[in-house]
């Protein structure tokens, strides 16, 4: 009864809809009940465009928040902690960024997604050392590509990784991963060499 495919649509029926209740053309019931569809799909397509931004806007904002996330990657301690400073320093990426995040970490818990879309997109040298770390520890190994992409195939080995290791399994390589993963680089290399 009501067109609202597109955002200035369901707005308009919203408005047409309240106009109908006022003329007494539709009943209160009814109303009602195409208000809360209405809302429902305004919220739906509002959320929709947010995560969809223009290529242009969406290098801007890039550019200009990169450097503020990469700090913030680097001088955090926990995954709680990158997500709320992004939060603080990025917040017109933040949706984004979950979107990203809960894309490429599906079964990741939904508070890490904002995590996952941060290492993804903005810290290709952590990937580029996950990657290479991968192909040393995983046997047999996943001869993954170094090139900082946090690919299905990236993806994959760590869930590999975490689930050898007794980690949640994931895919998404935040700071306990990469602690568990540096530890056995670390055991690894520091192994004494066996007597012949």
């Amino acid at each position: 009864m009501y067109p609202m495919h597109t955002l200035p649509q369901a707005r308009a029926s919203l408005l047409r809809c309240y106009h109908d209740f006022i003329h007494d053309r539709i009943t209160e019931t009814d109303w009602r009940e195409a208000r809360s569809k209405l809302n429902d799909r305004i919220d739906e397509l509002a959320k929709e465009r947010k995560l969809t931004m223009d290529p242009l806007s969406l290098i801007q904002l890039a550019i200009q928040y990169g450097p503020a996330i990469k700090s913030v990657i680097d001088a955090a301690i926990s995954n709680e902690d990158i997500a709320a400073k992004v939060k603080e320093v990025a917040a017109p990426l933040v949706q984004f960024l979950e979107g990203i995040g809960a894309k490429l970490f599906p079964k990741a818990n939904p508070t890490l997604h904002l995590v996952g879309g941060v290492l993804a997109a903005f810290d290709p040298d952590t990937t580029k050392w996950l990657q290479g770390a991968l192909n040393n520890v995983l046997s047999p190994s996943p001869n993954l590509v170094v090139d900082g992409l946090y690919g299905p195939r990236t993806a994959a080995a760590v869930q590999q990784f975490q689930k050898d290791h007794g980690l949640v399994v994931d895919g998404l390589a935040g700071v306990i991963t990469q602690a568990a993963l540096a530890a056995l680089l670390t055991k690894s290399q520091t192994k004494p060499a066996a007597v012949a």
